[in-house]
């Protein structure tokens, strides 16, 4: 199917891996999150990223100053960089999956988001596939 799409020019897009681990594995690492000392950053939202979060997310022009004020609410807070909170969440939450009797934890993660693929990857997550979607081509093509 791929490959007839591909001929008729239909696009390949938001390229997804789905990754699995063992929950109950997870349940014997997980630890808690008490003695987490925040970090404040800089407050602000770089513009090279807030253009790149943009088009990245594909949102449309009438839809950035909500995003922007989104994005200025969170920073209003405090910011936690370089603790591995992710991780320790993300552990906690298979852990207690694994605990009530969850076998097998299902992650997807879009193919350019490589610092969600090296947090499941670091807590033992392997990629299983990919998929992706098809637009159809621009008319006149």
């Amino acid at each position: 199917m791929d490959d007839y799409l591909d001929e008729r020019g239909y696009l390949r897009t938001d390229p997804t891996i789905v990754m699995t681990c063992d929950s109950l594995s997870l349940a014997a690492t997980a630890e808690p999150l008490a003695g987490v000392q925040p970090k404040i950053l800089g407050g602000t939202v770089d513009a090279d990223w807030f253009e790149a979060s943009v088009e990245l997310s594909r949102l449309g022009p009438d839809r950035r100053d909500d995003y922007r004020a989104i994005l200025a609410r969170v920073l209003e807070t405090t910011e936690e960089r370089g603790q591995r909170l992710a991780e320790r969440v993300l552990r906690g939450i298979l852990g207690a999956a694994g605990e009530r009797g969850t076998r097998l934890a299902l992650l997807s993660v879009e193919l350019e988001n490589t610092s969600a693929r090296r947090l499941y990857e670091r807590i033992g997550c392997v990629e299983r596939y990919r998929y992706w979607y098809r637009e159809q081509p621009p008319l006149g093509c």
